[in-house]
C-alpha cells in the first residue's frame, strides 16, 4: 500500500562559523521554515526534504568588525531508505538506513558594509553538494514516540563565488572550488503519532568542514591582484525543531 504525507516545520539555531588561517569568525542567530514530501510503499520510502533559513551574523576577523549581516541559507535533499521493523530488541520499532543527494546554497549579503576599521565588505554566494549516509530509528516508550537519527555527509563538489567587484570594480568575481570535506549531523525528535497526523520536537546539530579550495587569479589593477583561496572552515549549527505530519 502506498502512502503520500507531508511534513512542515520550523527550527531556531545558532550558527558559528571559523577560519582558524585567516583568524575569522561568525556568529549568526538564523530561523528557518522545512518542507518535506515522503511517499511510502512495502516499506521503502523516497522524501523531497527543503529548507529555507534567515539570519542576522556577527562578523569579526583581522580585518575588524561588522554586525547584523543579513544571511540567507537553504538546503533541498533527495532521500531514500527502508524501513526494517525490530520488535523485539529494547522496544525498537524499526531502523531506517537511507541514502541520497543534497545541496546546499548560501548568500551572505555584505555588499555595502564597512568594518569598524574601514574594510569594505563583499557578497559570498556559496553552493555544495554531499552524499548523505545514515541511519533514523523509532521506538515508543510511555506513550511518546522518539525518533533519533545520526548522518555522515561526504563532500564531493563545492564551490564559493566571492564578488570582489562589491568594493573594486577593475577585480573579477573569484570562483574557488571545492572537493574535499565532510559533514556531520543528528537530531533526537520525540513527539506522537495521533489520528490523522504526527508532531515531534527536539534538538539537532550540524557541523561541516570543509578543505582549502583551489586557487583563482585576480589580475586587479588597484592593489588586489593576487592568487585566492576559500580557506579551510568548520561550521557548528545547533538549535531545536518543530515538525507537523500530516
Amino acid at each position: 500500500m502506498a502512502l503520500n504525507e507531508y511534513r512542515f516545520g520550523v527550527e531556531g539555531f545558532q550558527d558559528h562559523y571559523q577560519e582558524t588561517s585567516v583568524d575569522l569568525s561568525e556568529h549568526t542567530r538564523y530561523g528557518s521554515l522545512t518542507a518535506d514530501y515522503i511517499h511510502s510503499a512495502n516499506g521503502y520510502f523516497t522524501a523531497v526534504q527543503a529548507r529555507g533559513s534567515y539570519g542576522r551574523d556577527n562578523y569579526k576577523s583581522s580585518s575588524g568588525i561588522i554586525n547584523d549581516i543579513p544571511q540567507y541559507e537553504g538546503e533541498l535533499r533527495l532521500i531514500t531508505g527502508i524501513s526494517i521493523p525490530i520488535p523485539e530488541i529494547g522496544g525498537v520499532k524499526a531502523i531506517v538506513p537511507f541514502i541520497g543527494l543534497g545541496g546546499r546554497f548560501f548568500y551572505d549579503n555584505s555588499k555595502n558594509q564597512v568594518t569598524n576599521t574601514g574594510f569594505y565588505g563583499y557578497d559570498r554566494r556559496i553552493a555544495q553538494f554531499y552524499i548523505p549516509l545514515g541511519a533514523k530509528w523509532e521506538f515508543t516508550h510511555s506513550g511518546i514516540t522518539f525518533w533519533p537519527t545520526a548522518e555522515f555527509d561526504p563532500l564531493f563538489y563545492g564551490y564559493v563565488n566571492s564578488r570582489f567587484r562589491n568594493f573594486d570594480p577593475a577585480s573579477k568575481n573569484l570562483v574557488n572550488k571545492q572537493n574535499s570535506g565532510f559533514g556531520v549531523r543528528g537530531e533526537l525528535m520525540a513527539g506522537q503519532k495521533l489520528e490523522g497526523y504526527s508532531w515531534q520536537i527536539g534538538p539537532f546539530f550540524r557541523y561541516w568542514k570543509v578543505k582549502d579550495s583551489n586557487l583563482d587569479f585576480n589580475n586587479s589593477g588597484n592593489g588586489n591582484a593576487g592568487y585566492y583561496l576559500e580557506p579551510e572552515n568548520k561550521r557548528l549549527q545547533a538549535g531545536a525543531a518543530l515538525r507537523v505530519q500530516f
